[in-house]
């Protein structure tokens, strides 16, 4: 591991998240695991969100306060496909709230094993579920 003093926003383990080294990395990953893909389906279908980075598809996960323990089990189960350390935090930026956390959230590095998903369910760019998954021809 480099050493990581003023590395900024965009590193991991002192490596850059563009670099060789992650992008070596992210090579061993052909297929997400069945059990992953399954709670994907079952997070987009409520309100996890799928987006494409150039070519490649990413999920983001978010929960409210309320449901930590949730959004931290999803982290657990994702850890090996983002490069976060732990779910980012979101403060309320006013009410009586103000300053008190108001959800976490991760997001998957983008990665062809998440194009799958994609294709699933955004047809002409809406969140949809793709008819032809659901009837097979």
């Amino acid at each position: 591991m480099k050493n990581q003093t003023n590395m900024g926003p965009n590193y991991k383990d002192g490596y850059h998240l563009n670099s060789f080294y992650w992008q070596n990395y992210k090579k061993q990953f052909i297929n997400l695991p069945s059990n992953l893909f399954d709670i994907s389906i079952g997070c987009i279908l409520g309100d996890a969100c799928i987006y494409r980075v150039s070519k490649d598809g990413k999920l983001k996960f978010e929960q409210g306060y309320i449901h930590k323990d949730y959004l931290f089990s999803l982290f657990e189960l994702f850890k090996l496909y983002t490069f976060q350390n732990e779910p980012y935090l979101r403060y309320e930026l006013k009410g009586d709230r103000k300053d008190i956390v108001k959800s976490y959230s991760f997001r998957t590095y983008t990665h062809p094993i998440f194009n799958s998903l994609w294709d699933l369910f955004i047809v002409d760019g809406k969140k949809l579920l793709n008819q032809v998954w659901l009837y097979p021809i």
